[in-house]
């Protein structure tokens, strides 16, 4: 699977604003895809899985929002986020949650032959990195994690 010259994931993903933080207006499926096609293309990227706690820190703290905006992706990880979203702009978003986006990255990049880099706080990160790899891959294409602990 080579997604780097499909039209639907050369460009940026369409946003919509919630409460001043700007969150991806795409299909679950879509997002996977644009994660592929930016590993095939090594371009360096990043995709916040927002839920809304992160949100709100977001809008109230101005430097956590311009690492959020400089965001690839910002997905919709907590149906509160999809819901504000569809209420404000009077339209549907499915909820991307970071813990069902991993595995699927996961599959997706051991298809297409790309290594995924993650970065997220630990347990999440190692606990569906497991899963992920004793129930879905024998060869898997991770190459690293970056565990960190936000203070705010």
């Amino acid at each position: 699977m080579n997604l780097t010259t499909s039209p639907a994931v050369l460009d940026k993903l369409p946003r919509k604003d919630v409460i001043g933080v700007p969150v991806t207006h795409a299909s679950y499926q879509a997002i996977v895809d644009r994660v592929i096609a930016l590993a095939q293309r090594r371009q360096p990227a990043y995709v916040c899985v927002a839920a809304v706690h992160l949100v709100v820190e977001a809008f109230l703290d101005a430097s956590l929002r311009a690492i959020v905006e400089a965001a690839d992706m910002v997905t919709a990880d907590g149906k509160p986020v999809a819901v504000a979203l569809g209420w404000l702009h009077k339209t549907s978003q499915e909820r991307v949650a970071g813990m069902d986006l991993m595995p699927s990255v996961m599959a997706a990049a051991e298809r297409a032959g790309c290594s995924v880099f993650f970065w997220a706080p630990p347990r999440t990160c190692l606990r569906r990195r497991d899963a992920s790899l004793n129930a879905n891959s024998r060869t898997s294409r991770w190459v690293g994690t970056f565990l960190h602990r936000f203070v705010h």
